[in-house]
């Protein structure tokens, strides 16, 4: 019952390391997803900052040479709002996938210190399992040998009912 209780521990501990491992790749693939989407947020960023500074120098270019005419400044200033804008955006979104980043590395590594765990305790379950097996084994011997010697104490017996000794 011990030897089954221990391969049933055994089996359960497959299944969990079989989660364990799906969930790890899981995981990576998830980091080198969020990898590329930090890799393009950060390009995004660096054309977002280039248009934004684009639009300034230009925003300043037409305030000197039309002075007057606010309407067209009024315009640019809003390109150029609209630039920091995305630009903020693009910052708060790389923000939040750095944190989904790092939780996601923190749950890699506790899911690693898991599966380390779960294989030691297999390791254990099998030497248990083996440790037990040689016992069952010199006890299966032991048994043939007392049966062995019960058979001939009773032929002994029978013996000694058929031939009594005068």
């Amino acid at each position: 019952q011990n030897v089954e209780q221990e391969l049933e521990l055994i089996h359960q501990l497959k299944i969990q390391r079989s989660d364990l491992v799906y969930k790890n790749r899981k995981l990576e693939r998830d980091l080198e997803d969020a990898t590329i989407t930090v890799t393009q947020l950060e390009q995004d960023l660096k054309h977002a900052k280039t248009d934004a500074a684009r639009a300034k120098e230009e925003s300043k270019s037409i305030r000197n040479r039309l002075a007057g005419c606010h309407f067209q400044y009024k315009k640019l200033q809003e390109q150029y709002d609209a630039a920091m804008k995305h630009t903020d955006t693009l910052e708060h979104k790389m923000i939040k996938t750095e944190q989904k980043d790092s939780a996601r590395q923190v749950e890699m590594d506790s899911c690693r210190t898991k599966l380390e765990d779960l294989e030691a305790q297999f390791r254990l379950s099998q030497e248990l399992v083996q440790e037990l097996t040689a016992e069952n084994e010199k006890l299966h011997e032991y048994c043939e040998e007392l049966l062995s010697k019960l058979s001939q104490a009773v032929n002994a017996m029978r013996c000694r009912k058929c031939h009594p000794n005068p």
